[in-house]
């Protein structure tokens, strides 16, 4: 469904691409200050009865584990174990948003460093090139 004109991947893309560009910068720590986060940012807002649900995904996000090669997918346990941490207690449908959240993230993550990756060969491309 449309948000604001925008699909929903367009929205998620952009959100996701700025987490990506601020990943050594803090996270929201509540909703007020995720408004204030989103004033700054060329997006629509989030819709106030699910910013919950996108700033406890951020939470999760900030402690992904990575296999060295790329990140892992969210899993059961590990929203589970934070539901305990936190004292959270997920609706079916919140767990369901934080699940699709992490696949669009983890898609765009890849096609970002598919594109970071093409820039760096077509560089040594160049640089051979011109020493050659």
């Amino acid at each position: 469904m449309p948000f604001n004109g925008k699909s929903d991947r367009e929205v998620f893309e952009r959100r996701i691409t700025l987490i990506l560009e601020r990943q050594d910068r803090p996270r929201p720590r509540d909703a007020d200050e995720l408004a204030e986060m989103q004033a700054a940012l060329d997006v629509p807002d989030i819709p106030r009865a699910t910013e919950h649900v996108w700033v406890w995904y951020l939470d999760l996000h900030s402690e992904r584990q990575s296999s060295g090669f790329a990140p892992q997918p969210l899993s059961s346990t590990q929203i589970i174990d934070w539901c305990t941490l936190t004292r959270r207690r997920l609706q079916p449908w919140e767990a369901r948003a934080i699940k699709r959240l992490d696949v669009v993230w983890r898609s765009i993550w890849a096609e970002f460093r598919e594109a970071e990756e093409q820039e760096r060969q077509q560089k040594a491309q160049a640089q051979r090139a011109t020493s050659g």
